[in-house]
């Protein structure tokens, strides 16, 4: 078991579900190997972990290298932002992601180009609010007011600059 559940109620989940194999959390998905190894060890001999539960600290954000996409063929999704700082009565994503934090332009351009040259033409930019992206520490508020432009346009003003015929979709916007 996977996600944001697994990751505010694993205490829970552990004991209510003793049919899970294991629960992990969302902090860095490069683990989850980690614990599907401890799982089901090679060495039938050393026996099953008892301990089945990986939560990883929620710190930075997850990306890069990905060896396998485990998607629609040909499309990717790239994780851009991680957590929220909207604190709105019905969510707990900031009990459960924390506060907003966005990956660098520059980081995000390269993993895109590593897919391109891959055969990856579609590319799903997500977070939990793209609306946002960039923008810690800032008022939304006043960058709307000026003419300045948001983080989010000059990333969007990045991408388009990449050579390669491919689509970019944003999800999750919240007005």
């Amino acid at each position: 078991m996977a996600g944001c559940l697994a990751e505010r109620y694993a205490e829970v989940l552990k004991n209510d579900l003793p049919e899970a194999d294991g629960i992990f959390g969302n902090g860095n998905l490069s683990l989850l190997p980690q614990l599907i190894d401890s799982m089901f060890p090679q060495d039938s001999l050393a026996g099953k972990n008892s301990e089945k539960i990986l939560i990883p600290p929620q710190i930075g954000i997850c990306g890069g290298e990905r060896p396998k996409i485990l998607n629609f063929p040909r499309s990717a999704y790239i994780k851009i932002t991680e957590g929220c700082n909207n604190n709105c009565s019905f969510c707990a994503i900031p009990l459960i992601r924390g506060h907003l934090r966005s990956r660098p332009i520059e980081q995000i351009i390269l993993e895109i180009k590593e897919f391109i040259e891959k055969g990856i033409y579609e590319f799903n930019l997500v977070g939990q609010d793209l609306g946002v992206y960039g923008m810690e520490g800032k008022r939304t508020l006043a960058v709307c007011d000026s003419n300045e432009k948001s983080p989010l346009a000059l990333l969007l003003e990045a991408i388009k600059e990449l050579k390669g015929r491919f689509v970019v979709r944003l999800l999750y916007i919240h007005p």
